[in-house]
């Protein structure tokens, strides 16, 4: 399955990631962007598998639209399996760091 990384996903691990720089004197530059490296490749690998993960459990909005929800690098991914002209998609709609996920 083709899957589709949603603009505010990029924005948000973009986001972290320069706070993160910020705030942690040992963290380099490119320790981050093999970070981001893997997690993009690891939620485009989300295709070969979509159905394995459970319905997101702790964040309400994600529970109540019935998004599915995957773990890498800290991070929580929001995603939906959608049909789009008859092509079934994963769509990843949101991110949020283990550190701020409630």
């Amino acid at each position: 399955m083709r899957v589709v990384i949603g603009n505010h996903v990029y924005s948000t691990i973009e986001e972290f990631y320069k706070i993160a720089l910020s705030l942690h004197i040992t963290l380099t530059r490119t320790v981050v962007e093999e970070k981001k490296d893997r997690l993009i490749s690891a939620l485009k690998a989300l295709g070969n598998y979509p159905n394995m993960y459970p319905i997101a459990r702790l964040n309400e909005h994600w529970r109540i639209m019935g998004y599915r929800e995957f773990i890498c690098e800290d991070f929580h991914f929001a995603y939906e399996i959608v049909d789009v002209e008859g092509e079934l998609i994963v769509y990843v709609v949101d991110a949020v760091h283990s550190l701020l996920y409630h």
